[in-house]
């Protein structure tokens, strides 16, 4: 195989083959998977992604990670990325404060996937999602890609 082919093939991994990585980054910081997510009504989900990224859109209903209250009472919480990476270092450091804390299994990729909500930062429905970069760009067609 040639260089470029073996370039083009690592720039275009599956969502399952990013996700596993950044789930493999931090094994000790447990998943949950977008179905699970939706399904808990306690959870409180918790973006790890950088203002930049935040400013484009976030998962409906979500606060940023420097926005986490003292106090959280028994609400598990889900915390997300892009894919999993920064989701899973902040997943293990909230488990070490005693909060019931997940990652998201694939990040805001796997939200789209489920054609999970988004809002922009006036509060508003968007199909625009920051990917962090095109390697990452695995929303379904009807998301519009920012890196």
């Amino acid at each position: 195989m040639s260089l470029w082919l073996l370039v083009a093939a690592l720039a275009t991994a599956s969502l399952d083959e990013l996700a596993s990585e950044g789930a493999a980054a931090y094994p000790d910081a447990p998943v949950i998977r977008v179905e699970q997510a939706v399904a808990r009504t306690d959870a409180l989900l918790l973006d790890a992604r950088g203002a930049e990224e935040m400013a484009v859109s976030m998962i409906a209903g979500a606060i940023p990670a420097n926005a986490l209250p003292d106090a959280i009472g028994d609400r598990v919480v889900i915390v997300y990325c892009t894919i999993g990476v920064r989701s899973g270092e902040l997943t293990l450091a909230l488990r070490k404060r005693g909060i019931n804390a997940y990652n998201l299994y694939g990040g805001v990729l796997a939200w789209a996937q489920q054609d999970g909500v988004f809002v922009d930062s006036a509060g508003q429905p968007t199909r625009r999602v920051h990917v962090y970069g095109k390697r990452w760009n695995q929303l379904p067609k009807s998301f519009e890609p920012v890196f």
